[in-house]
């Protein structure tokens, strides 16, 4: 790529940037051929449908709309618009199916992100038994080859079968592109610089305890967070800023094991356990493990805990939504031996085992319903009752600073074979970026929540920080039953191959490393398929197509479609419909990145 194509993709990345973040919604407006060096045909035309509710995708969608022109793809309509207007044309599509092209009602292509966490799951949206209404495949593609590594997934309870049909459904997506992954988002964690002992991965996903954690020749740690603390309760995790802290104090059976590359299942609470055939799970509790307390955790315990998992998560608030809760039964075999048989093999049950225990003795008596308000309430009242059989439990909160201390548990070490290195934990609610920052300077922080977003120029002298992968993906979905982006019969080389290669050339034409440098400031990774880099199947084999119009071209090319000339084109113009939408919008509020939240709505 030459030094003038790349300068100017900066240029007007940051001025895209600076733009879309005052869309609030963006009428609909036809579009002429840009012209280059060359002028390139119009081969055909698409509508295009993006979401205005992110800044960062916001971005994207102008200017692949604005790239689109360069290898001969006309824009019709370019739809920005909110969810309530795109729903309905495509994963709420009303009927007849299947879902039409966007000029009938339905979507020819689709500007979307996801969130997935360690277990990336395809099962649903890639496989031909659910293609809408049946299921949640908007994209309407369908691949038996798909179709059988799905159900293999599905319903492989070893973690080595995991990785390989996990492996297979992602080959499948990179070589049929259903959907084109354009860039992955990182966050930033600002800490001292010689913080030892923690999984960053692990951190971000609230899946972390903090036993290993250490500072040389520090007992005290301290965590600051941007928000109160309104939840003390396990099994409601829709309170972001508590998450943290009361995975300190309520781990599970099984956990994820920290600082390996596939974050793996391992016993933790339980001293082992096995299945045969995938569907009976056989646990071996450890029978040191003490509650804060110093009453024992058993059998009954674990029974309770799913008990009440099952149970809460029919409430309103957002509760472990797990569909094996409420299909499994537990068979006690002695008071550290039981037995939980789920009704079908499934790739989640050893996530199901992670799901933290909580002592039946203090809540076996508070009805399901009452839990999450008088947990609220003991953490100011009685916060011994806040109490599991992690590392840390809750010592004080003081409801006027908010700020929430963590005492070592003193049973922890007695059937852990690790003794924690901090006595005492405090998370601290500070109201602002700057305060925390100066804290963290001042060395009165230890480390800062990445809700803050700070930028890496806004590090303090002294302190370190950590880029930290996320399990957002940005994508250009594609209705894959369109004519020329998914069969192909209206290609002039007619077949689904040449639709492939269309989309292949769509793929080339996103700048995915001048984009996470420009716009995500470096916090971010390019786009290879939907499943995220943090997920524990990620295939690593796989590798993003760079950024090449004349790749780009060649693609259509081999779709039949032929350009007058093969000259470069060096420049990205804006439309003057483009130019003249985004600049009506601009008087509005503007949002800078460093501002903006990282969650992509």
């Amino acid at each position: 790529m030459s030094d003038v194509l790349k300068n100017s993709i900066k240029q007007q990345l940051k001025a895209l940037f600076l733009l879309g973040c005052c869309l609030g919604g963006l009428p609909f407006f036809n579009l002429g051929v840009v012209a280059t060096e060359d002028e390139v045909p119009t081969f055909f035309s698409i509508c295009v449908l993006a979401p205005v509710t992110c800044n960062w995708r916001n971005v994207w969608s102008t200017l692949i709309v604005e790239q689109l022109p360069k290898i001969g793809i006309g824009i019709d309509v370019y739809d920005a618009t909110g969810y309530v207007n795109i729903a309905p044309r495509v994963w709420n599509y009303p009927g007849p199916y299947p879902i039409p092209l966007y000029a009938e009602g339905g979507f020819d292509l689709l500007f979307f992100t996801w969130y997935w966490n360690l277990d990336w799951n395809p099962y649903g949206l890639f496989d031909s038994s659910s293609i809408t209404p049946n299921g949640d495949n908007f994209y309407q593609y369908s691949n038996p080859k798909m179709d059988l590594a799905i159900t293999k997934f599905i319903s492989a309870p070893y973690f080595d079968d995991q990785l390989f049909w996990g492996g297979k459904i992602q080959q499948y997506l990179y070589e049929d592109l259903p959907q084109i992954a354009l860039n992955y988002y990182s966050i930033l964690i600002a800490h001292r610089a010689n913080l030892e002992g923690w999984d960053p991965v692990l951190w971000v996903n609230d899946r972390c305890t903090m036993e290993n954690w250490s500072i040389p020749g520090q007992s005290v740690f301290r965590y600051a967070v941007p928000d109160t603390f309104d939840n003390f309760y396990i099994y409601d995790r829709s309170y972001v800023c508590s998450n943290k802290f009361l995975a300190q104090i309520y781990p599970g059976l099984l956990y994820r094991r920290p600082s390996t590359g596939r974050h793996q299942f391992a016993p933790y609470l339980a001293k082992d356990y096995n299945t045969t055939d995938g569907l009976t799970y056989h646990f071996w509790l450890n029978p040191d493990v003490r509650w804060a307390d110093g009453m024992p955790l058993n059998a009954s315990d674990v029974v309770y805990s799913y008990e009440v998992l099952a149970n809460v998560s029919s409430l309103q608030n957002w509760v472990w939504p797990h569909p094996l809760l409420t299909n499994l039964s537990i068979t006690i075999l002695s008071e550290y031996e039981l037995e939980i048989t789920l009704q079908t093999p499934s790739v989640c049950a050893n996530n199901l085992f992670t799901l933290p225990l909580i002592p039946k003795h203090i809540w076996d008596s508070i009805p399901y319903a009452d839990q999450f308000v008088q947990a609220n309430n003991w953490a100011i009242t009685q916060p011994n009752k806040i109490i599991g059989a992690g590392p840390y439990y809750l010592e004080e909160y003081d409801n006027n600073t908010n700020i929430i201390h963590l005492k070592q548990n003193e049973y922890f070490s007695s059937w852990n074979s690790i003794t924690p290195h901090f006595t005492d934990i405090y998370f601290i609610f500070q109201n602002s970026q700057e305060v925390a920052l100066n804290a963290l300077a001042a060395g009165e922080i230890d480390m800062l929540d990445s809700e803050f977003f700070i930028s890496i120029e806004q590090v303090p002298e002294g302190a370190a920080y950590t880029k930290v992968g996320t399990g957002y993906v940005t994508e250009i979905a594609f209705n894959n039953l369109h004519p020329i982006l998914g069969t192909g019969e209206a290609c002039p080389i007619a077949g689904s191959a040449s639709a492939k290669h269309i989309r292949k050339a769509i793929s080339y034409i996103a700048p995915r490393e001048i984009y996470i440098a420009e716009v995500l400031e470096g916090k971010g990774e390019p786009g290879v398929t939907q499943c995220p880099p943090i997920a524990s199947i990620y295939n690593t084999s796989l590798e993003p197509l760079p950024f090449d119009i004349e790749r780009a071209k060649e693609e259509m090319r081999l779709s039949g479609f032929e350009y007058e000339s093969s000259h470069p084109s060096y420049v990205i113009g804006y439309t003057l419909p483009v130019f003249l939408a985004l600049l009506s919008l601009f008087g509005g509020t503007i949002i800078f990145l460093r501002k903006a939240k990282r969650r992509v709505e």
